[in-house]
């Protein structure tokens, strides 16, 4: 494996608990131990910038959530809440 590009994000990293990549944007889920939390930071990797007015709500029942990741092919989200496996569908 090789490092083929780096981006600089102006985020404060301590104040977000996950993240994943859909169509080339990455959204970052603000805090992963509260039941109740939201999507409220993307960036586009491509245009190589922010996206603003970004708020999603993003839910984690067992308030554990320690892997969320993106399935391209299912247009799904999976997460790993507190040794529970959830799935969260996306419409696009």
């Amino acid at each position: 494996m090789t490092v083929e590009k780096m981006w600089t994000l102006s985020v404060q990293h301590h104040n977000y608990g996950n993240g994943f990549v859909v169509c080339g944007v990455l959204y970052l889920v603000r805090n992963t131990r509260v039941k109740t939390t939201q999507v409220d930071y993307a960036y586009d990797m491509y245009a190589e910038q922010q996206i603003s007015g970004v708020r999603l709500s993003f839910t984690n029942p067992f308030e554990m959530n320690n892997m969320v990741a993106y399935n391209p092919s299912e247009k799904t989200i999976y997460s790993w809440d507190k040794g529970n496996q959830l799935v969260y569908r996306l419409l696009m």
